[in-house]
């Protein structure tokens, strides 16, 4: 009887846990930064909000150059080769910072148009 009870117990604060954890994660929105802070952001997940200065399409990757007033940074996007940004269009990226080759990038999760012709 004893065991019984206390396995009831651990499933229910699992399932509390669980709870919290999702309700966390729902809620949670990552910082927007310029994108001249990106590089003290190494491996951590950003908004960034730019102008698109150009954008290319090889081997299911998207790349996207943006630039907002305090620079400019590469954008990548794997997998959405029907993702279409004109040069021009503002568009919102969340995504991970990383460094490749020496170059700051974001690996994007999600992007938004914000004003896109």
């Amino acid at each position: 009887m004893g065991k019984d009870i206390i396995l009831v117990i651990a499933l229910c604060w699992s399932l509390i846990g669980l709870t919290l954890l999702l309700s966390i994660g729902l809620v949670y929105t990552p910082p927007t930064i310029n994108i001249s802070d990106a590089t003290n952001k190494i491996d951590e997940n950003v908004i960034v909000i730019g102008s698109v200065v150009k954008s290319s399409y090889q081997d299911s990757v998207n790349f996207i150059t943006i630039r907002d007033v305090t620079g400019k940074i590469q954008i990548v996007f794997f997998d959405e080769p029907n993702f279409k940004v004109s040069k021009g269009d503002i568009i919102q990226v969340e995504g991970e910072i990383q460094e490749y080759e020496r170059k700051t990038e974001i690996i994007a999760k999600e992007i938004r148009c914000i004003d896109c012709g």
